[in-house]
């Protein structure tokens, strides 16, 4: 029970912010039936994805603002206008810019960049190495090569 509290807290603190927002930009109304609402929203979920979210958090994972979005179409079902997310439809603008992020999530999280840190890391275990043709100076071969 106290889970589906919460939950809905977030969902409210969700919508009111996007209401909220609108009021900022200059928006009369945050839910419509026009075509421009689904711009309106991407460009909402652009605002969410550069910190300008309920926490003012700078990074926030696909998840979270997949969470944000569906809020949001949830306060335009609730004034029976069509919902402006749509993520499994590929000329959806706001479904194009979280699944644009889902998909940079999935890239990052495959490679991780060797910092200055790490290489230095290595290179000084190699250097520490007494023969030339130890693991440790292969490995930093193969990284000064890649």
């Amino acid at each position: 029970m106290s889970q589906r509290n919460k939950d809905i807290e977030t969902e409210a603190a969700r919508q009111s912010h996007y209401i909220q927002w609108c009021r900022i930009i200059g928006i009369p109304d945050p839910c419509g039936s026009e075509y421009g609402y689904q711009r309106i929203v991407a460009i909402y979920i652009k605002y969410i994805m550069n910190g300008i979210n309920y926490y003012n958090k700078d990074v926030l994972r696909s998840s979270t603002v997949r969470g944000y979005a569906l809020t949001v179409n949830t306060l335009f079902s609730l004034r029976a206008f069509k919902p402006p997310t749509d993520l499994s439809d590929s000329n959806n603008m706001p479904g194009i810019v979280i699944n644009n992020l889902t998909t940079q999530e999935t890239i990052a999280s495959q490679r991780a960049p060797l910092d200055n840190s790490i290489f230095a890391e290595v290179k000084r275990a190699a250097k520490s190495s007494h023969s030339n043709d130890s693991d440790r100076n292969l490995l930093f071969d193969i990284l000064t090569l890649a």
